[in-house]
């Protein structure tokens, strides 16, 4: 006999299909509300090419819809990891393209494909058509205590150093794996040496000391000399030409520069002519005059700058003016008089032109390139013989009050400074945040400039100073950058 269900029965049955099918449906709306399907639309994600190296930096494209900046892995063709660029410090947006930092945890890339790996991104590929070497960065100097030195700017240790007669005030000028340095406190001596091992190529010696930094331009060395000489050397140590540019001083400081096929310089130019004015000289390359530009006051500490076919200069002791001359022609501009003589020399950023005063003068002045008027000045607290520096809307003066001033290039506020134990008389370098700088205390120091603390020092023998203003040169091409007192900055 067939026996239906009982009601009790029934009834738990109709509860439990009914408490499943509720549960059922909020489990499915639950999860379509919450993980939509996934649909690929092309170029949801960043899709990262890129378009070319730029050093140890990755010119990339972002074709997606929406804003790269996650690290993206790279690897090379036999899959072994080479870096990443770094987009989390540097955002790429949606459809345009920028400079990225590539980190890189291998010396060399070499010419091949690599890919972009990254969970975020889709995998893209990229062909390198040349070896890229990572950058080795090492700044060049001198110091009073008779020695060249490289020292590698990551951490400041040596890299070498050279023993020289006398000591230096001179800074160094770096071409092709050259380092070329004057010195001496009696009898003068060029230096050539070997820029990777600091090894002596060659030498010559004048009979007073040589303040001047090098100038090398086509394989040719120029330097001023306190003999009241102008040298041209080849590179290979042989003698080209001199040409006479002032009597026998103590004070020929002024470093050569270039415009054209014509080397331009200072000289005090005392006891060649009845004017106590100095010179501004033209040289053409083969060692003719081609003119000169009397001065109020000497200009044998300013070194020349030339930019966009003007000649900016300072002139020291019997005169406190600041000159701007037409380099085609020699003549002048104008020129602005300033509160006492200039031994720094000039630099010029967009518009303006930044040189300091010493002797009692402490300031430093920004001056329109146009018409000479004054914008600003900022006094510091003792002589600014320094030279400065500009880096990123900041100009970097040193002072023999100890410090390392950095003020506002539009303004002149200072906005910070660093404290050494002793005069700041060389030129700073600023490169990728980091200020090089050395004092008279002995030290060469390396400051960060967004965090301003000291990263290292480096000491040179106790007690004496470090006047000369650093080269700072990538040493596996030798591209270098160099302080503002260097014809070389040019």
């Amino acid at each position: 006999m067939h026996r239906g269900i009982s009601p009790v029965v029934g009834i738990v049955l109709l509860i439990a299909v009914s408490v499943i099918a509720v549960v059922g449906v909020w489990f499915w709306m639950g999860n379509y509300t919450s993980k939509p399907e996934v649909i690929n639309v092309p170029y949801a994600k960043p899709a990262l090419t890129v378009v070319d190296f730029e050093g140890y930096s990755a010119v990339v494209s972002n074709v997606g819809g929406v804003v790269a900046d996650s690290a993206a892995l790279v690897y090379n063709a036999s899959g072994d990891y080479v870096g990443y660029l770094a987009l989390n410090e540097t955002p790429l947006q949606a459809g345009s393209s920028g400079v990225i930092d590539f980190v890189s945890v291998v010396d060399t890339l070499y010419a091949g494909e690599y890919s972009i790996v990254s969970d975020v991104y889709p995998m893209t590929t990229f062909y390198l058509p040349n070896d890229y070497l990572k950058p080795v960065y090492v700044l060049f100097f001198g110091s009073q205590d008779s020695h060249v030195y490289a020292v590698y700017a990551k951490n400041g240790s040596q890299y070498w150093n050279y023993s020289m007669y006398e000591g230096t005030e001179s800074s160094p000028a770096v071409r092709s794996g050259m380092l070329f340095i004057g010195g001496g406190y009696t009898n003068g001596t060029l230096y050539a040496l070997n820029a990777s091992n600091g090894s002596k190529i060659w030498e010559f010696n004048t009979t007073y000391l040589i303040r001047s930094s090098p100038l090398v331009i086509n394989n040719v060395v120029y330097f001023e000399s306190n003999d009241g000489s102008l040298y041209a050397f080849y590179s290979n140590g042989t003698q080209k030409w001199n040409a006479s540019i002032g009597a026998s001083s103590t004070e020929h400081r002024s470093s050569p520069t270039n415009y054209s096929d014509v080397i331009i310089v200072g000289s005090g130019d005392q006891g060649i002519t009845s004017s106590t004015n100095g010179k501004v000289y033209w040289f053409y390359s083969n060692g003719t005059q081609k003119c000169y530009y009397d001065v109020s006051g000497e200009t044998d500490y300013s070194s020349p700058l030339v930019k966009n076919g003007v000649v900016y200069i300072g002139s020291g002791r019997d005169g406190n003016n600041t000159f701007a001359l037409y380099a085609g022609n020699c003549s002048k501009k104008w020129n602005r008089s300033l509160n006492s003589h200039m031994v720094s020399s000039p630099v010029v950023s967009g518009e303006l032109m930044i040189i300091s005063t010493d002797r009692d003068g402490n300031t430093t002045y920004a001056i329109n390139i146009t018409n000479g008027e004054i914008v600003w000045n900022y006094t510091a607290g003792a002589d600014v013989s320094s030279s400065a520096f500009v880096y990123e809307g900041m100009v970097f003066v040193g002072s023999d009050d100890d410090y390392l001033h950095v003020l506002n290039l539009s303004t002149g506020e200072e906005l910070w400074n660093y404290s050494t134990g002793g005069d700041v008389d060389c030129s700073p370098v600023v490169h990728d945040d980091v200020a090089y700088f050395g004092s008279s205390d002995g030290y060469f120091y390396a400051v960060n400039t967004t965090s301003h603390e000291q990263l290292w020092n480096f000491s040179a023998l106790p007690g004496y100073q470090i006047d000369s203003s650093p080269a700072l040169c990538n040493i596996r091409n030798w591209n270098c950058i160099y302080p503002t007192i260097s014809g070389m900055s040019n």
